[in-house]
């Protein structure tokens, strides 16, 4: 099966990239809460966004967004045929539902050969349903590697000898007509729930055999030879379909394979209805930045990340601030840190956000709001803001201080070596020395365990204890109009 999510790669290891508290201090899903309505779906978007991702499934997402953002009636489209396939499914399996219900518990032959017909009718409704999404696939401008191979694997389906010979079967099969005829009905089952049939019309030229002829049916899979109706004509009367045997040998068996097809192209089709979910709020997040005409880019991947023009999404969205000052991120592969100092309100904090939330945005496939991007992924990204922004004071735990220090040492144990920690004005409360210190030994020990980091701080006295450390970016910011982080030296 083709999935629109994964492609081709083996099934996700449920390995964050990022966690619910760092993708809470980015306040990315309230930029995104403000033009997609939704919540469930964001939800359920955000799960998979916070999932780590290769390069590969990275490139393979881009494609797909970039196939939906120039053929804009497509989703829509397919929402329509897979919302189809899911009522299709529901309504079928009310009718087996009902079936089963029986109060009887063993129905009698009328009743199995209506389920049967049912039966029949839903699935050829699917399979007709999967050759309209092929027409819609197949006469789009698709150029990704993944709606291609979907296109390719209908097609394949739907040309097929196997599908046109099911077809067949199953326009006989909806009508109880086949079963009232005089003409004779094979069937073949096989393993991979795969059928063939014929129907031969009665030959009135022929009067050898004064019997009416009947139904044969062959199972591959299921030989027995105390079946009586294993290659043997059926006589037609009212009274068969009252008659146990006939529902049990014929009618069950060709039911039970008809509804393992209806459940394995029902499974294929929503399973990607979910990687439909989250193309929907991708394209709406697009849309917003092309309506906008807010400049954004698809990253490219290497071994040091360089950004420019990035703006901060948040403030894009929610606050809808347009005179926002765009600004270049550097950080090289040799550098372990960078240290960013400066007065309040000189936008240190919405820097260190936009920067992390674009490794966020990256790794899920989506373009960021920035004119170019060469990024460096990390193997996941973890955000700490001030005590004052999350809220962390708690009554009866000491003060802000202390409590600081056992956020900050469970934040510690949980970064994984690889990953890239982005720290907000930690130890606000405390004196600057105790601070400075403090903060130096985490850094410290984060880069002495393969993570990079990006400190935002008040605490100047720190920029001496990193004197002689070429690994590490000093910078000092201005508080003045126009300013850009990029001028920092």
């Amino acid at each position: 099966m083709i999935d629109l999510l994964y492609g081709e790669c083996d099934a996700p290891e449920k390995k964050q990239f990022v966690d619910l508290s760092s993708l809470k201090a980015l306040r990315i899903k309230d930029s995104f809460s403000h033009f997609y309505s939704d919540i469930n779906r964001l939800d359920r978007f955000f799960r998979i966004a916070a999932l780590q991702s290769s390069l590969e499934l990275i490139t393979y997402r881009q494609a797909i967004i970039k196939d939906f953002s120039n053929t804009p009636l497509l989703l829509s489209k397919l929402f329509d045929s897979f919302n189809k396939a899911f009522e299709y499914y529901t309504s079928y399996t009310d009718v087996k539902k009902q079936f089963y219900s029986d109060s009887s518990r063993r129905p009698g032959g009328v009743k199995v050969i209506d389920f049967l017909t049912e039966t029949a009718w839903w699935l050829k409704k699917l399979l007709i349903l999967q050759n309209e999404i092929y027409d819609l696939l197949a006469a789009s401008p698709i150029r990704s590697d993944g709606l291609c191979k979907f296109r390719d694997h209908l097609s394949e389906t739907v040309r097929s000898a196997e599908y046109h010979d099911l077809l067949k079967i199953l326009t006989l099969l909806e009508s109880k007509n086949v079963f009232l005829s005089g003409g004779e009905l094979e069937i073949q089952l096989s393993d991979g729930a795969n059928m063939s049939a014929k129907y031969i019309l009665p030959d009135t030229e022929k009067n050898d055999d004064p019997k009416p002829s009947g139904i044969k049916r062959l199972f591959k899979r299921k030989k027995d030879t105390a079946n009586p109706y294993l290659n043997n004509k059926i006589r037609i009367d009212s009274n068969l379909f009252e008659e146990p045997s006939f529902s049990v040998s014929f009618a069950g068996p060709i039911t039970e394979e008809l509804s393992l097809i209806i459940k394995s192209v029902y499974s294929e089709l929503s399973d990607n209805m979910k990687a439909l979910e989250f193309y929907d709020v991708t394209l709406a997040y697009v849309n917003y930045l092309t309506h906008h005409n807010i400049d954004f880019c698809y990253p490219q991947f290497g071994s040091d990340t360089w950004i420019s023009d990035l703006k901060d999404l948040y403030l894009l969205t929610v606050t809808q601030d347009r005179s926002i000052v765009p600004n270049d991120f550097r950080f090289a592969n040799y550098n372990n840190g960078s240290l960013i100092i400066g007065e309040n309100g000189s936008g240190k904090t919405v820097y260190l956000r936009s920067i992390a939330s674009s490794y966020l945005l990256a790794n899920a496939g989506l373009p960021i709001p920035a004119a170019s991007a060469v990024i460096d992924l990390p193997a996941g990204i973890f955000v700490m803001m001030a005590s004052s922004e999350r809220d962390l004071e708690r009554e009866g735990h000491g003060g802000r201080f202390e409590s600081e220090v056992s956020d900050l040492s469970d934040f510690v144990r949980n970064v994984e070596s690889g990953s890239f920690v982005f720290l907000n004005e930690i130890f606000q409360s405390t004196s600057y020395d105790e601070g400075a210190e403090a903060l130096y030994s985490v850094l410290d020990h984060f880069s002495n365990k393969r993570v990079k980091w990006v400190l935002v701080t008040h605490l100047e006295q720190i920029i001496t204890m990193f004197d002689g450390d070429n690994s590490v970016n000093i910078q000092k910011t201005a508080k003045e109009d126009g300013f850009r982080f990029s001028d920092m030296t």
